[in-house]
This record gives structure tokens, C-alpha cells and sequence, in this order.
């Protein structure tokens, strides 16, 4: 039975030293990187300007997001937003990609952007660019040698959406937002009445994971 030289052990120890500070530092950076990704999730109000062809009430927005920040004590942060909102209209299905008079609309956004945070102490304020599109629909009615069938009438549309929030830190990677937005829409039908613009008032929290 042979034993192992002193320097053989030695290379052992230095190679388990090396391996225990490399997983350390992977783990100190990947605990670092999840610190610095927030989960933003809000509920709010939605509000169309007034038509003369169509009337929109106010709807229920939704707002789900992805942010990464590159400080969590301020500076850039970058953004990936999906919202959702659902408004009853009434008027002129001439007017409209649906034959139904009175219905919902129901509008989707996907976006992405950067903003600019800072904080003080437990207070934050933010504001933030977000381009993208947005997807609306419209239910319709057809019929056929069944009955009838409903169906929806999707349109696309370039978005483009500006933020300014504010934070309130209950703890270090927990806070309660209030954010007021504007989205911006631009639609290349110009045959189709659709209101170009929506304000939206929503609240909710920001977190991280871990």
C-alpha cells in the first residue's frame, strides 16, 4: 500500500480550495443577477379619449413585466412589458372591424424599453420608454348552415408606451408602485376608427424572486 507525498496532498488541497472558490463566486454572481431582476405586477384603469363615432368606457388594465436593473439603488433599468385590457364600446360597427354595435374590445401589448430610477432611502420615482405593438380585437358574428358562430377580428398596430411611477420600499427588493402611463398607437387603416391614444392609471408591487 503506497502513501501519497506531501506535495501530492498539498495539490489536492490548493485543487479543492480553487473549486470551492469558484463555486462561490458563480454563486455570489447569480445571487447578484437575481437581486437585480424584478417582477413588477400591476392592476389599474384604462381610459380612451372620447369619439364621435364610438364611445369606450373605462376598462381594466392588467400589467405583467420583466425588469432588470443595472443598480438597485437607482440609475438605468431595462423593461419587457405585457399588458391587457378589455373596454365596452357602443357605436357605429360601420366604423369597426365587427358587425356587433355593443361589445368588448380586448387589447394586448407586448413592449420593451429602458428607464431611468432613482431612489431615496425607502422612496423611488421612475420614467420609461417603451416601443412595441399592440393587438386589438373585436368580436363578430357570423353565420352559416349551423346557426351562428362568434369569432374575433384581430388588428396590429405599432405602441408606443411612457411611464413615470412611483415607489414606495416596504423592504430592500419589495416595494408598492403607483404608475401612471400613456400608450400611443398608430394604425396604418385609416378607414378603421380607432382611438389612438389611452391614459391608464394602475397600482400594484415590484419584487424580486429570492
Amino acid at each position: 500500500m503506497s502513501n501519497s507525498s506531501p506535495a501530492s496532498s498539498k495539490m489536492k488541497y490548493i485543487g479543492i480550495f480553487i473549486i470551492l472558490l469558484i463555486t462561490r463566486n458563480a454563486l455570489a454572481q447569480q445571487e447578484n443577477f437575481a437581486s437585480r431582476l424584478y417582477f413588477p405586477g400591476l392592476i389599474g384603469v384604462s381610459i380612451q379619449p372620447k369619439s364621435a363615432m364610438v364611445s369606450y368606457q373605462p376598462g381594466l388594465l392588467l400589467n405583467t413585466a420583466i425588469e432588470y436593473r443595472s443598480n438597485n439603488d437607482g440609475s438605468l433599468f431595462y423593461r419587457f412589458n405585457y399588458d391587457g385590457v378589455t373596454h365596452k364600446y357602443s357605436g357605429a360597427t360601420t366604423e369597426l372591424p365587427t358587425n356587433v354595435k355593443s361589445g368588448n374590445m380586448h387589447r394586448t401589448y407586448f413592449l420593451a424599453g429602458a428607464g431611468y430610477r432613482k431612489r431615496y432611502g425607502r422612496i423611488g420615482w421612475y420614467v420609461l420608454l417603451q416601443p412595441g405593438f399592440g393587438i386589438r380585437g373585436y368580436d363578430v358574428v357570423s353565420s352559416n348552415e349551423s346557426g351562428f358562430v362568434l369569432f374575433q377580428a384581430t388588428k396590429q398596430a405599432l405602441s408606443v408606451k411612457l411611464t413615470a411611477g412611483l415607489e414606495f420600499y416596504l423592504a430592500k427588493h419589495f416595494a408598492l408602485i403607483v404608475e401612471p402611463s400613456r400608450y400611443q398607437n398608430s394604425f396604418s387603416n385609416n378607414d378603421i376608427l380607432a382611438n389612438r391614444s389611452e391614459m391608464a392609471l394602475s397600482i400594484g408591487f415590484t419584487t424580486t424572486l429570492f
